[in-house]
């Protein structure tokens, strides 16, 4: 029988300590995820000694065994009993670890732990080391225990809850797109005139109008003659004159002489530009099944939020969060996390039994897999007992009851790029108003003349005012009304993705 030794010491890094004399009985409990504890017991005389010191070493033949801290000392009027928690050694610091963060993926996971499902666990060693474990599958190989099981001592369990065969999952984003374009409306323009030039008899009154670089356009209120700013601006601006064309002379009298105008044609050139912020908010849904038998176990509907997203947006003009390069890698690792959640929910198989403590079995922890009658499970938990007359080692190990291929690779949602939307003029330009071009004006003003004449109002003296005062009064205008491109406060998507078979990838 193994000799077992308690060291008790002042600091943890002391070469040298007080051994307990009296030691009647040591307890130690290793569980799945947690600090290994021991309880000694020992005879109450040596608290005088030992109730000072903060460290045990535990010695099992001469061999570290458990490495711990003191926790709490409890008396009765015979013994004493010590527990002790491991001293767990070289913890990570979140924060250092955030600052050094190079990919994005894990940003976010650390960030938001609670969407990850842990498929290792850390385990915490009794000499104080920290290691990963995988619980899906054995990294290294399983300590075959069936020769050295206590006869009598092995049970198999089976968890009561049927595991998951289905998990719905919904997952939704929000952050603000930029919304910005151009498009030209030369032409639009244009095709307002019946000869598709501009034109005017008032040159000096349509080039003081016309818009200018930076200007914002006014639309004209349904409800009323006031007009209202829009989102749209002046990109750029031109109004050259091309050329001229005569009328004929107006004629009104032999006193009056004759009156010759000439009609004003321009090209131009109008860009127009917007640039608006847009709220989005955006679901994606994910079916995930087990496999593809008719089994009909548990289905789960998971609803994640992700709210504000904006700080993983790679391109402020994103209109879909879960498309692009960020967004579609976050997706995937909640999908796989989801995954591991369902299957997880298949570790639903438990074995306990004592063993024969000996070279095989000895060492074992947390961290170790064991095979019994060709299956593998892990390990979560081990209480071991020593006294003076004997040696015990209890474990509880957990299997799948069903096997799972590896799925990092088969799951891996790539969604096809969102078609750009195209805007066109149309989009854009509700109406194009002119009134007055020139021929307009040219058939108005002889109008105006005829009923001067009938009514004796026109001579000499006062015919140019008049006709100046008419064509300021009928100038040529040219008004733009725009179409709204922000329809909605917040614009919402929705994307059906394919289902996922964790042993057939997506369908």
């Amino acid at each position: 029988m193994s000799k077992i030794t308690c060291i008790f010491k002042n600091s943890e890094s002391a070469t040298a300590g007080i051994e307990a004399q009296k030691v009647t009985n040591i307890y130690l409990l290793e569980a799945e995820g947690e600090y290994p504890k021991a309880v000694i017991r020992l005879h109450h005389s040596e608290y005088k000694s030992l109730n000072q010191l903060e460290f045990c070493d535990i010695l099992r033949d001469g061999v570290l065994f458990f490495k711990g801290k003191v926790c709490s000392i409890a008396l009765t009027h015979e013994f004493m009993e010590i527990e002790l928690t491991t001293d767990i050694r070289g913890d990570f610091c979140p924060e250092k670890i955030r600052r050094e963060f190079a990919d994005i993926v894990e940003k976010f996971k650390e960030e938001n732990p609670d969407l990850f499902t842990k498929i290792s666990t850390e385990e915490f060693l009794r000499t104080g080391e920290k290691v990963l474990s995988d619980i899906k599958s054995p990294t290294t190989q399983p300590v075959e225990i069936d020769e050295h099981i206590v006869d009598g001592t092995l049970k198999f369990e089976r968890a009561v809850d049927a595991p998951l065969t289905e998990v719905n999952l919904r997952l939704s984003a929000a952050w603000i797109s930029r919304r910005d374009g151009l498009i030209p409306i030369s032409t639009k323009i244009e095709k307002r005139f019946k000869m598709s030039r501009i034109n005017t008899l008032t040159p000096k009154k349509l080039e003081n109008s016309w818009p200018e670089f930076g200007d914002r356009i006014r639309s004209k209120n349904n409800c009323s003659e006031k007009t209202t700013p829009t989102k749209y601006t002046i990109a750029s601006s031109r109004l050259r004159k091309m050329s001229m064309q005569d009328f004929p002379a107006i004629v009104i009298d032999k006193s009056i002489p004759k009156i010759y105008l000439r009609k004003h044609i321009y090209e131009n050139r109008l860009l127009l530009s917007w640039d608006f912020e847009q709220y989005m908010y955006e679901s994606i849904c994910v079916n995930i099944f087990a496999h593809k038998s008719g089994y009909k176990g548990a289905c789960k509907t998971l609803n994640i939020n992700l709210k504000n997203v904006q700080e993983y947006v790679e391109n402020a003009n994103d209109t879909s969060f879960f498309r692009n390069k960020n967004g579609n890698a976050i997706l995937n690792s909640i999908v796989k996390s989801v995954a591991d959640f369902l299957i997880s929910s298949w570790r639903n198989i438990e074995i306990s039994c004592e063993l024969i403590e000996n070279e095989t079995t000895g060492n074992l922890s947390t961290k170790d897999w064991i095979k019994l009658r060709n299956k593998s499970y892990k390990i979560v938990k081990i209480e071991r007992e020593f006294d003076s007359n004997k040696r015990t080692l209890k474990l509880k190990a957990r299997a799948f009851s069903y096997d799972f291929r590896n799925n990092e690779d088969t799951i891996n949602i790539a969604l096809p790029d969102e078609k750009p939307q195209v805007i066109i003029p149309e989009d854009v330009i509700a109406d194009i108003a002119v009134s007055n071009e020139a021929d307009t004006q040219y058939n108005k003003l002889l109008q105006f003349i005829s009923e001067q004449k009938r009514e004796n109002k026109i001579n000499k003296d006062n015919y140019k005012t008049l006709i100046n005062n008419f064509l300021n009064e009928h100038q040529t205008k040219i008004q733009i009304e725009t179409k709204p491109l922000k329809i909605a406060h917040c614009e919402k998507k929705i994307i059906e993705a394919m289902n996922i078979y964790l042993n057939g990838g997506v369908k």
